[in-house]
């Protein structure tokens, strides 16, 4: 019995392959290699032809057993449709999220830069009023000096440097004007100081006036020197009198001065020193 079912099966085995090999060559077939089970049946020679009796008997009982039905061919799955790959749907670009602005950082007020203060702009100085000159009425004139008598070894130097006042010395003063002329002569104090306020002479006419040494009391010293103009001549020269806080008087004339004048030794008179 047990033979008989190894005998069936090795039977339908070789039915399923003869129908393997009947089917037509699929791809899948002509490509597919045969398998170990098709290569053994292939290699070894069938048991039918080397035994009739067998044949028979398995013919006998094949038309007894009810008949298997066959497997379908199997089919080799056929591969899916190759498909181009598809693009990837296109994506409108989205736009960035929107931020809120920040504020911007809190800054502490920087103070304003300090600048020197310019100076004030320069303005040409204006030019003070003019005022009409005024005119004042002419004073009267004085004139002042001093006479010295000049020490014997300085004699011929034009100096003062041992000198001493000489009283009652004659002095002249000339004006030469246009309309009036005057002459008038005074002499000296113990001091040798002298002082002419003549009637007739103001502040108008006094440019042209000069004042000379005229003669000498001593014989020791009676010789009239040019020291300051004394014997060609001296221009008048006004007085600088210090200002006063609280005059008294107004003085009536305008003070000059000439000098001072010298008289010195005569050169024949020998020097005793």
């Amino acid at each position: 019995m047990a033979s008989l079912v190894l005998l069936l099966s090795e039977t339908v085995r070789h039915e399923n392959i003869d129908n393997l090999m009947s089917l037509p060559n699929s791809p899948s077939s002509a490509t597919a290699p045969p398998s170990s089970a098709t290569k053994r049946a292939a290699g070894k020679p069938s048991r039918s032809l080397q035994s009739p009796c067998k044949n028979n008997a398995e013919a006998q009982f094949q038309e007894d057993m009810p008949r298997v039905p066959s497997p379908p061919p199997a089919k080799a799955p056929s591969p899916p449709p190759a498909k181009a790959p598809s693009p990837p749907p296109a994506k409108a670009p989205s736009p960035p999220p929107a931020k809120a602005p920040s504020p911007p950082p809190a800054k502490a007020p920087s103070p304003p830069p300090a600048k020197a203060p310019s100076p004030p702009p320069a303005k040409a100085p204006s030019p003070p009023p003019v005022k009409p000159p005024q005119i004042y009425p002419p004073k009267k004139v004085a004139v002042q000096g001093v006479v010295f008598c000049k020490a014997c070894k300085f004699r011929g130097i034009n100096t003062l440097l041992g000198a001493s006042p000489l009283a009652g010395a004659v002095v002249k003063l000339v004006c030469n004007n246009t309309k009036t002329s005057l002459v008038e002569q005074t002499k000296t104090d113990k001091k040798g100081y002298f002082f002419f306020r003549p009637q007739k002479l103001t502040t108008a006419g006094y440019r042209k006036c000069r004042a000379y040494l005229v003669s000498s009391p001593s014989a020791k010293c009676s010789v009239p020197t040019n020291l300051h103009g004394g014997a060609t001549g001296a221009i008048l020269i006004p007085s600088v009198v210090p200002p006063v806080k609280t005059p008294k008087k107004t003085p009536p004339f305008s003070l000059f001065t000439v000098g001072p004048f010298a008289f010195e030794a005569h050169k024949k008179l020998p020097c005793h020193y």
